[in-house]
């Protein structure tokens, strides 16, 4: 019944009318098209199309794009895109019944539990918890809600793994979870410790042990590159569990309790429960860079489960458990209604004939556009053409800046996710605004796709597209005539005029301070100390050559000795230059751009990093594992006893 529910009134709307540019979804639909057209087969590479440059699959887990671009081959990628969120939507009551029957539920008790758990993802506390129905269909929480599923197979594996010792399917059910969704991989985590300290009898200390081991080996190839370079992302400390610290008491009470009457069974989710809201509450206080609010559902679905062993214990199981069953099912019948098919209607923009060399930057504020970030990933994907802001914020610490400039530009621009001061822009007023210019050229940015003329110096290129909006409060319709400008800009590597300063004191203060200033207008800021000499103002840099990602570009710097080259692409340690065979040293230059001192032609180079190397290394020797245990295995299932 609850498969034909999701298969009728939830995938099918989906697949029919969304047209995946609602809340998140974009973001990370870009990324599937982006892995499929430039990098597949590899998982993870250089991604020139916003931020200028950042690492593609880095820091946000890589399952959900290349899933979507290993199905592509056989199917459009929309399709295949689609494929994978109704495949995890069909899955996540199975989760759910597997999870209750792993912890001792007879199939009558687990499938009730899986009534109510499936009811409660109707529950709709904020559209940013994440793991909820709105929360993929209206906040576009993908990655979270493939993840979920996936979650809870672990679980219940963990519960079958301790008692019989296989964990080769734990092991991989936690590396899934860690790379469909990083918050949910935390939770997993935080899941195993949970076995861990309620029992700890030698063997089954043994098995966490080994599948945490295995655990990190096969998901290595991506945890270990995102933990080395993880000074490149940009997170802030977002969100909170409600109640967290109640919710921690509650759960050493039940605990308590429970183990006074002997029973047993939610120790796992009580220890679970405890350690989350735990981690909530003090991640809060230390202000741990985490969405903490992506972990409420899991504490939420631990509900039924616990509250089964609960009744139990008090002789009310058969009293009250069908009761409360219809109570959450009376919670989903009267939540506000699920719209999987989505509320954005944008198929598509109108194309140009303009040729793009540089940046394209899309102003489209939240009052000019019908969803958020639609058109900032629907036009560069449509146009092919590089832009400046996309979704995934945290892979770059160039981001922050981009903000900034937005919310000089325009006050109903979009901001999430990085640490901001924005008092700093409110009160520069037009002082800030007056910026802007300078901080696209410093940008690269050549083309503005806006439905207003920001600055006299703009030249209209051509009329594109029309979006009518309504105010759902006053019910007044308003036309946003979007088109295509060009602004100038500046080349994507270019002669610096005068020597960089060195920046003084924490670098990202140094920047702002700069960035929010007249300095911007013909000042570079760089990292450390640098050769004493600049440009004569006549010489110039070529590109000569550049790969299609930009992870190979050869430029020829005009000038007969060495000069300051500002290469307008993100800094990250995976960049080498050389010329002639001889590696240039790159220096950090202001926001996070790069800066090398070269003459005649040269070469930039994405290359391996030694994290990269033994991540992949690592990876490799996990796969081994399981292929070794696989083919010794005496057990018809995944593992070995511990």
């Amino acid at each position: 019944m609850v498969l034909a529910y999701i298969a009728v009134f939830l995938v099918q709307p989906f697949f029919l009318q969304n047209n995946l540019l609602n809340g998140d979804t974009p973001g990370i639909y870009f990324s599937s098209w982006y892995t499929k057209e430039y990098l597949f087969p590899r998982i993870t590479g250089w991604d020139p199309f916003f931020f200028f440059g950042y690492p593609e699959n880095h820091f946000y887990g890589p399952l959900v794009p290349y899933a979507s671009s290993l199905l592509s081959l056989f199917m459009p990628l929309e399709s295949a895109f689609k494929l994978l969120v109704a495949a995890a939507l069909l899955l996540t009551p199975l989760s759910f019944y597997y999870f209750a029957r792993s912890f001792g539920l007879s199939g009558k008790d687990s499938a009730l539990a899986m009534l109510a758990m499936f009811s409660l993802l109707f529950v709709r506390p904020d559209e940013l918890v994440g793991g909820n129905l709105s929360s993929l269909f209206e906040s576009g929480f993908v990655a979270n809600s493939v993840a979920l599923p996936v979650f809870f197979f672990y679980f219940g594996s963990l519960k079958r793994g301790a008692a019989n010792g296989l964990f080769v399917l734990p092991a991989v059910l936690l590396s899934l979870t860690l790379l469909a969704h990083t918050f949910s991989g935390v939770a997993a985590f935080i899941a195993g410790v949970a076995f861990a300290i309620s029992g700890w009898q030698r063997q089954r200390l043994v098995f966490i042990a080994r599948h945490f081991s295995l655990a990190f080996l096969l998901s290595a190839f991506w945890l270990v590159p995102a933990i080395a370079k993880i000074g490149y992302s940009d997170v802030s400390t977002s969100g909170t569990v409600p109640f967290d610290f109640l919710v921690l008491t509650i759960a050493v009470v039940l605990a308590f309790y429970l183990g006074s009457r002997k029973e047993s069974g939610a120790a796992e989710p009580l220890a679970f429960v405890a350690l989350l809201s735990g981690f909530s509450f003090l991640g809060k206080i230390a202000n741990v860079p985490f969405h903490f609010q992506r972990l409420f559902m899991f504490l939420v679905l631990m509900a039924p489960v616990i509250i089964f062993f609960v009744l139990r214990a008090l002789g009310r199981q058969k009293a009250l458990w069908v009761p409360f069953i219809a109570a959450c099912l009376l919670v989903a019948v009267f939540s506000p209604g699920i719209n999987p098919g989505g509320v954005s209607i944008l198929k598509s923009v109108q194309g140009t004939d303009e040729k793009i060399h540089g940046r394209l930057y899309i102003d489209a504020p939240l009052n000019a556009e019908s969803q958020f970030e639609e058109l900032q990933h629907l036009i560069p994907m449509q146009y092919s053409a590089n832009s400046v802001k996309g979704q995934q914020v945290h892979s770059s610490r160039n981001s922050r800046y981009i903000f900034y400039m937005e919310q000089a530009l325009d006050g109903n621009h979009s901001q999430w996710g990085v640490p901001l001061d924005l008092n700093l822009v409110s009160s520069m007023g037009e002082d800030a605004r007056a910026l802007v210019p300078f901080q696209m050229r410093l940008f690269g940015i050549t083309h503005v796709v806006s439905a207003e003329k920001r600055f006299e110096e703009w030249e209209e290129v051509q009329d594109l597209f029309a979006i009518y909006l309504r105010d759902e409060n006053t019910g007044e319709t308003s036309l946003h005539n979007y088109k295509l400008y060009k602004v100038g800009g500046s080349p994507i590597a270019e002669v610096l005029k005068a020597r960089p300063e060195v920046a003084e004191g924490n670098w990202d203060d140094a920047v702002k301070g700069w960035f929010m200033s007249n300095a911007v207008k013909d000042t570079i800021l760089v990292s450390e100390p640098v050769p004493g000499f600049a440009g004569a103002g006549g010489e110039t840099v070529d590109v000569i050559e550049q790969s299609s990602t930009m992870e190979r570009m050869k430029f020829r710097v005009n000038s007969a000795n060495p000069v300051p080259v500002l290469i307008k692409i993100s800094h990250f340690p995976n960049w080498r230059a050389y010329s002639d065979g001889t590696e240039l040293r790159i220096y950090r230059a202001s926001p996070y751009f790069m800066l090398v001192y070269a003459k005649g032609e040269f070469e930039l180079r994405y290359v391996n990093a030694l994290a990269d190397t033994a991540g992949y290394a690592l990876s490799a020797v996990g796969i081994a594992v399981v292929a070794f245990i696989l083919l010794n295995r005496k057990r018809p299932f995944f593992g070995m006893p511990a």
